[in-house]
């Protein structure tokens, strides 16, 4: 039996990694691991899902860069204005990358 993969969960953890990898690329005395929360996404739409992580990283990086967040706002809520506002921006540019990869693969596959 084959495992299945959630190629959305991938991504995310991938992303995470990356952001991880560039905080310590940016951070001289930056400790070996930076910890994280391991979120269950799958009650979550995928817009939710990319929204979710995208406001988590900017919540934990904002102090690395000098920058602090409202405090109104520290945690995610997809019913509040601020958190649908986020939804629909990660809905709008998830789509855009979806189209400019599916057009790079276009591009290869040819």
């Amino acid at each position: 039996m084959s495992k299945q993969i959630n190629p959305l969960k991938a991504m995310l953890d991938a992303m995470d990694s990356t952001a991880r990898n560039e905080l310590l690329a940016h951070e001289t005395n930056a400790p070996r691991t930076i910890t994280t929360t391991t979120i269950d996404y799958s009650d979550m739409t995928r817009d939710e899902q990319i929204a979710r992580l995208f406001h988590d990283t900017y919540e934990r990086l904002a102090p690395k860069f000098g920058y602090e967040t409202r405090t109104e706002t520290r945690q995610f809520d997809p019913e509040s204005a601020n958190g649908k506002l986020m939804v629909a921006v990660c809905a709008v540019v998830s789509e855009q990358i979806a189209r400019a990869v599916i057009e790079a693969c276009a591009k290869v596959c040819k």
